[in-house]
């Protein structure tokens, strides 16, 4: 009878104990935790950042908050670079085989990106704008 009562308290313990836990959340990075490639600020208060599995990210507040761009999920996103708030580049490439490299460019603060065709089997690593 004791080992009735024991197994049946354990058993309820157990229960109880798992049914408070709650969902798994990011803690680090924040918002999320894809790999961060790249951050650039076009002027002190607004931000961009380059991450991989299709994010890029914006802040307009010195980097307090960050927020999602509406930009091609099949990419990794390794570089960025803006001219000022308005006018950026990034560069991206696919997970398939063989990997397929792209130019993007944005003239209204990245809510709209444009493929730039570009003749290239290499990964493009950094952008130059003069």
């Amino acid at each position: 009878m004791k080992i009735k009562i024991s197994v049946l308290f354990l058993l309820l313990y157990y229960t109880l104990s798992f049914s408070q836990q709650t969902a798994w959340v990011w803690q680090n990075p924040i918002p999320m935790g894809n790999s961060i490639n790249k951050i650039c600020f076009a002027d002190p208060s607004t931000g961009y950042a380059a991450l991989s599995c299709g994010t890029i990210l914006k802040s307009t507040n010195s980097g307090n908050n960050w927020f999602g761009l509406s930009v091609d999920e099949n990419y990794h996103y390794n570089f960025i670079t803006f001219l000022n708030s308005s006018t950026g580049f990034v560069t991206a490439s696919t997970r398939r085989n063989p990997a397929s490299y792209r130019l993007f460019k944005t003239s209204n603060g990245g809510v709209n990106w444009t493929n730039i065709n570009i003749d290239t089997t290499k990964a493009l690593q950094n952008i130059i704008v003069a």
